[in-house]
Protein backbone atom coordinates (compact mmCIF):
# COMPACT_ATOMS: atom_id res chain seq x y z
CA UNK A 1 0.00 0.00 0.00
CA UNK A 2 2.96 2.25 0.76
CA UNK A 3 4.45 1.51 -2.74
CA UNK A 4 1.16 1.86 -4.17
CA UNK A 5 0.40 5.22 -2.67
CA UNK A 6 4.30 6.67 -3.24
CA UNK A 7 3.82 5.44 -7.19
CA UNK A 8 0.46 7.26 -7.58
CA UNK A 9 0.81 10.89 -9.87
CA UNK A 10 -1.06 12.71 -6.66
CA UNK A 11 -0.75 10.95 -3.14
CA UNK A 12 -2.98 11.73 -0.74
CA UNK A 13 -3.89 10.96 2.67
CA UNK A 14 -6.47 11.77 5.80
CA UNK A 15 -5.87 12.82 8.40
CA UNK A 16 -5.60 10.10 11.57
CA UNK A 17 -4.17 7.79 9.11
CA UNK A 18 -0.73 6.49 8.57
CA UNK A 19 1.71 4.71 5.52
CA UNK A 20 4.56 2.68 5.24
CA UNK A 21 6.37 -0.49 7.42
CA UNK A 22 6.57 -1.87 4.07
CA UNK A 23 9.33 -4.59 4.51
CA UNK A 24 8.19 -7.98 3.06
CA UNK A 25 6.76 -10.77 5.02
CA UNK A 26 8.78 -14.12 5.09
CA UNK A 27 5.92 -16.99 5.59
CA UNK A 28 8.80 -19.77 5.02
CA UNK A 29 9.45 -21.75 7.83
CA UNK A 30 13.27 -20.70 7.80
CA UNK A 31 16.91 -21.99 7.11
CA UNK A 32 19.60 -20.90 4.68
CA UNK A 33 17.18 -20.80 1.71
CA UNK A 34 14.50 -18.76 3.10
CA UNK A 35 16.84 -16.30 4.67
CA UNK A 36 18.63 -15.51 0.92
CA UNK A 37 15.19 -15.41 -0.22
CA UNK A 38 14.21 -12.64 2.45
CA UNK A 39 17.15 -11.26 1.31
CA UNK A 40 16.53 -10.52 -1.80
CA UNK A 41 12.65 -9.71 -1.71
CA UNK A 42 14.13 -6.68 0.85
CA UNK A 43 16.12 -5.27 -2.03
CA UNK A 44 13.93 -5.86 -5.04
CA UNK A 45 10.92 -3.92 -3.04
CA UNK A 46 14.10 -1.22 -1.54
CA UNK A 47 14.90 -0.74 -5.14
CA UNK A 48 11.14 -0.24 -6.43
CA UNK A 49 10.80 1.79 -3.87
CA UNK A 50 13.57 3.92 -4.09
CA UNK A 51 12.65 4.02 -8.07
CA UNK A 52 9.47 5.22 -7.72
CA UNK A 53 9.61 7.87 -4.92
CA UNK A 54 12.63 9.40 -7.49
CA UNK A 55 10.21 9.27 -10.20
CA UNK A 56 7.14 10.92 -8.67
CA UNK A 57 9.47 13.56 -6.94
CA UNK A 58 9.22 12.27 -3.11
CA UNK A 59 11.51 11.47 -0.49
CA UNK A 60 13.15 8.21 -1.85
CA UNK A 61 15.48 7.97 1.29
CA UNK A 62 12.44 7.71 3.51
CA UNK A 63 10.65 5.15 0.86
CA UNK A 64 13.64 2.56 1.10
CA UNK A 65 13.72 3.20 5.18
CA UNK A 66 9.79 1.64 4.82
CA UNK A 67 10.89 -1.13 2.97
CA UNK A 68 14.06 -2.28 5.09
CA UNK A 69 13.56 -0.65 8.47
CA UNK A 70 9.92 -0.78 8.55
CA UNK A 71 9.25 2.68 9.70
CA UNK A 72 6.24 4.26 9.10
CA UNK A 73 4.77 7.65 9.65
CA UNK A 74 1.39 10.10 10.49
CA UNK A 75 -0.65 11.37 7.67
CA UNK A 76 0.93 15.01 8.61
CA UNK A 77 4.32 13.43 8.99
CA UNK A 78 4.41 11.87 6.03
CA UNK A 79 3.12 15.77 4.27
CA UNK A 80 6.17 17.11 5.98
CA UNK A 81 8.80 14.80 5.21
CA UNK A 82 7.54 14.98 1.18
CA UNK A 83 5.69 11.68 1.11
CA UNK A 84 2.67 12.67 -0.20
CA UNK A 85 1.25 15.79 -1.36
CA UNK A 86 -2.12 16.60 0.09
CA UNK A 87 -3.78 16.33 3.49
CA UNK A 88 -7.73 16.06 3.29
CA UNK A 89 -9.94 15.59 5.46
CA UNK A 90 -12.99 14.56 2.78
CA UNK A 91 -13.47 14.22 -0.69
CA UNK A 92 -14.16 17.32 -1.52
CA UNK A 93 -11.26 18.92 -0.06
CA UNK A 94 -9.29 16.51 -1.83
CA UNK A 95 -11.09 17.74 -4.99
CA UNK A 96 -10.86 21.18 -4.09
CA UNK A 97 -6.57 20.51 -4.08
CA UNK A 98 -6.52 19.13 -6.74
CA UNK A 99 -7.84 21.13 -8.94
CA UNK A 100 -5.37 23.10 -10.94
CA UNK A 101 -2.40 20.84 -9.78
CA UNK A 102 0.11 19.76 -12.47
CA UNK A 103 1.19 16.05 -12.85
CA UNK A 104 3.69 14.70 -14.94
CA UNK A 105 2.43 12.10 -17.72
CA UNK A 106 4.50 10.35 -20.27
CA UNK A 107 3.60 12.92 -22.87
CA UNK A 108 4.33 15.63 -20.94
CA UNK A 109 2.79 18.17 -17.90
CA UNK A 110 -1.38 18.29 -17.91
CA UNK A 111 -2.89 20.56 -15.29
CA UNK A 112 -5.77 19.46 -13.64
CA UNK A 113 -9.05 21.07 -14.06
CA UNK A 114 -11.92 19.38 -12.27
CA UNK A 115 -13.91 21.96 -10.90
CA UNK A 116 -17.31 21.69 -10.50
CA UNK A 117 -17.41 17.57 -11.11
CA UNK A 118 -19.88 14.90 -11.42
CA UNK A 119 -19.20 12.41 -8.24
CA UNK A 120 -20.52 8.98 -9.44
CA UNK A 121 -20.59 6.36 -6.54
CA UNK A 122 -19.89 2.97 -7.30
CA UNK A 123 -21.93 0.84 -4.94
CA UNK A 124 -21.31 -2.85 -4.77
CA UNK A 125 -23.17 -5.55 -6.58
CA UNK A 126 -24.94 -8.71 -4.76
CA UNK A 127 -22.64 -10.35 -6.74
CA UNK A 128 -19.15 -8.49 -5.09
CA UNK A 129 -20.46 -8.50 -1.72
CA UNK A 130 -20.96 -11.98 -1.60
CA UNK A 131 -17.67 -12.34 -3.01
CA UNK A 132 -16.32 -9.71 -0.40
CA UNK A 133 -17.87 -12.31 1.82
CA UNK A 134 -16.45 -14.89 0.75
CA UNK A 135 -12.48 -13.80 0.57
CA UNK A 136 -12.49 -13.29 4.34
CA UNK A 137 -10.00 -15.74 5.18
CA UNK A 138 -12.16 -17.03 8.42
CA UNK A 139 -15.12 -17.54 6.42
CA UNK A 140 -13.38 -19.32 3.67
CA UNK A 141 -11.80 -22.16 6.14
CA UNK A 142 -15.12 -21.88 7.90
CA UNK A 143 -16.65 -23.40 3.89
CA UNK A 144 -13.33 -25.66 3.38
CA UNK A 145 -14.04 -27.59 6.32
CA UNK A 146 -17.61 -28.17 6.28
CA UNK A 147 -16.54 -29.22 2.50
CA UNK A 148 -14.26 -31.84 4.19
CA UNK A 149 -16.42 -32.82 6.61
CA UNK A 150 -19.04 -33.37 3.73
CA UNK A 151 -16.23 -35.15 1.39
CA UNK A 152 -15.77 -37.35 4.37
CA UNK A 153 -19.49 -38.47 5.02
CA UNK A 154 -19.89 -38.66 0.90
CA UNK A 155 -18.95 -42.07 -0.04
CA UNK A 156 -20.90 -43.91 2.55
CA UNK A 157 -23.83 -45.67 1.22
CA UNK A 158 -26.94 -44.26 2.34
CA UNK A 159 -25.31 -41.09 4.31
CA UNK A 160 -27.82 -38.60 4.73
CA UNK A 161 -25.27 -36.08 3.33
CA UNK A 162 -25.68 -35.68 -0.59
CA UNK A 163 -22.90 -34.87 -2.58
CA UNK A 164 -23.76 -31.69 -4.10
CA UNK A 165 -23.28 -29.35 -0.62
CA UNK A 166 -19.78 -30.56 -0.08
CA UNK A 167 -18.61 -29.77 -3.55
CA UNK A 168 -20.25 -26.31 -3.14
CA UNK A 169 -18.70 -25.40 -0.18
CA UNK A 170 -15.16 -26.69 -0.98
CA UNK A 171 -15.71 -24.59 -4.51
CA UNK A 172 -16.80 -21.34 -2.67
CA UNK A 173 -14.10 -21.62 -0.11
CA UNK A 174 -11.16 -21.78 -3.36
CA UNK A 175 -12.39 -18.51 -4.74
CA UNK A 176 -11.34 -16.70 -1.45
CA UNK A 177 -7.64 -16.81 -2.07
CA UNK A 178 -8.24 -14.95 -5.76
CA UNK A 179 -10.73 -12.74 -4.71
CA UNK A 180 -9.31 -10.08 -2.02
CA UNK A 181 -10.44 -6.53 -2.52
CA UNK A 182 -6.69 -5.24 -3.31
CA UNK A 183 -8.22 -2.31 -5.13
CA UNK A 184 -9.94 -0.75 -1.95
CA UNK A 185 -9.35 2.98 -0.78
CA UNK A 186 -7.72 3.69 -4.33
CA UNK A 187 -8.58 5.86 -7.16
CA UNK A 188 -8.82 5.84 -10.99
CA UNK A 189 -7.33 9.07 -12.28
CA UNK A 190 -7.76 8.98 -16.08
CA UNK A 191 -6.34 12.57 -17.43
CA UNK A 192 -8.62 13.91 -20.31
CA UNK A 193 -6.54 16.15 -22.56
CA UNK A 194 -8.98 19.25 -23.04
CA UNK A 195 -5.89 21.60 -25.50
CA UNK A 196 -3.77 23.95 -24.45
CA UNK A 197 -1.71 21.37 -22.12
CA UNK A 198 -4.38 20.82 -19.84
CA UNK A 199 -6.02 18.13 -18.74
CA UNK A 200 -9.57 16.82 -16.76
CA UNK A 201 -9.10 14.36 -14.64
CA UNK A 202 -11.81 11.31 -14.14
CA UNK A 203 -11.83 9.28 -10.46
CA UNK A 204 -13.04 5.99 -10.60
CA UNK A 205 -12.65 3.52 -7.75
CA UNK A 206 -14.29 3.87 -3.95
CA UNK A 207 -13.25 5.59 -1.76
CA UNK A 208 -12.42 4.20 1.66
CA UNK A 209 -9.18 5.82 2.77
CA UNK A 210 -10.92 9.06 3.62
Amino acid sequence: GAILTIAAHVAAMAPGTNIGAAHPVNLGSGGEKDETMKEKAENDLAAMARSVATERGRNAEWAESAVRESVSASAREALKLKVIDILAKDLSDLIQQLDGMTVSLPDGPAKLVISNPEIIQIKESLREKILRTIADPNIAYILMMIGMTGLYFEPAPGSICPPGPPRKYRRSASVAPGSSPVRNGAHNCQPRHTGGGRSGCSFSGLYNAL
